[in-house]
């Protein structure tokens, strides 16, 4: 199957979750933040999270704008 990540995460999208790439310690946002070269397909880990799970989505989130600080704030607007 050639599955595209972008059709995956906006499935979850439309299903209320949102998706981060995992990194140790860290966390970079993909839903709303999709980018072309992420469907070129390679290993990673992604972990999502049911936004209406507000305290589950809030640490998410945190940890995200823990990882990228500067750029939340010229590029991503809160959801």
């Amino acid at each position: 199957a050639t599955t595209k990540l972008s059709s995956v995460i906006q499935d979850l999208d439309e299903l209320g979750f949102v998706c981060y790439w995992i990194g140790v310690g860290k966390l970079w946002r993909i839903t709303g933040c999709f980018h072309p070269s992420y469907d070129v397909p390679q290993w990673s880990n992604i972990g999502c999270v049911k936004a209406s799970h507000v305290e589950w989505y809030e640490v998410m989130e945190r940890i995200f704008k823990r990882t990228v600080p500067g750029l939340y704030a010229n590029y991503w607007a809160p959801l």
